[in-house]
């Protein structure tokens, strides 16, 4: 049976368009997560709720976009896998745990659409941005195109090219409020020069909560022979 996010996940521009401002976890079925002690999976059409996360009473956390809370099972499984590292780290850790990293990616690609040796993983979307900044192998002169309202996590890599190879950053403004995606679409386009290499932006900006139209700046980046860098959240 096709699960609700298999549905609209055939390829990574559809996922990335159709996962709007909801957490990508609220709309994995809590069955793939598999079980784990304590946890009690939801029976509300197969999606996660609050009782999956270890949330305030009271609380109603919207904001994934900044910082996605982790689900119990999620949870449950790192201690595990962090307890079995310990017992024996040379064994498991370049053994079994090893293994699963591949199956981890192998999963990870099926559900973006991609090929396994396409997907990376990485500690965290900083680290992730870090490692395509530097991969670029930008030179100076070569110019980069953001908005004002991105997360230090993916701005600061480009704002280390700036000091040590003579990167030039140009900034977007985005106006908190603004949500009109031709509007941002155009005056991303128009400050697009020659020496533009890369357009770099969020998924979700972690300021507004705000949706980025991320299939067509991709579109546009292409169009100009540039590379699109999207913070994912």
């Amino acid at each position: 049976m096709e699960t609700p996010l298999q549905a609209f996940a055939g390829t990574r521009r559809d996922f990335l368009s159709s996962v709007g401002l909801a957490s990508v976890a609220g709309l994995i079925p809590s069955r793939l997560w598999g079980s784990a002690r304590g946890a009690k999976p939801s029976r509300d059409r197969g999606l996660a709720r609050a009782s999956d996360f270890m949330f305030d009473d009271g609380l109603v956390y919207l904001q994934t976009g900044s910082l996605g809370p982790t689900p119990r099972p999620v949870m449950q499984k790192t201690i595990d896998a962090w307890q079995l590292l310990e017992r024996n780290p040379v064994v498991h850790g370049y053994g079994d745990l090893e293994k699963e990293l591949d199956v981890v990616r192998e999963k990870a690609a099926h559900l973006v659409g991609c090929a396994t040796d396409e997907i990376v993983l990485t500690t965290s979307t900083t680290d992730g941005m870090c490692r395509v900044a530097l991969g670029l192998n930008l030179v100076p002169g070569d110019r980069v195109l953001t908005t004002d309202q991105e997360h230090p996590g993916g701005r600061d890599c480009w704002d280390f090219l700036v000091r040590t190879r003579g990167v030039i950053l140009d900034v977007v403004k985005i106006v908190p409020g603004e949500h009109d995606a031709s509007v941002i679409v155009d005056r991303m386009t128009k400050a697009i020069t020659p020496r533009t290499k890369v357009l770099s932006f969020s998924h979700v900006l972690s300021s507004t909560g705000l949706r980025m139209p991320v299939a067509d700046l991709t579109r546009v980046a292409r169009a100009h022979g540039c590379v699109s860098v999207v913070a994912g959240s």
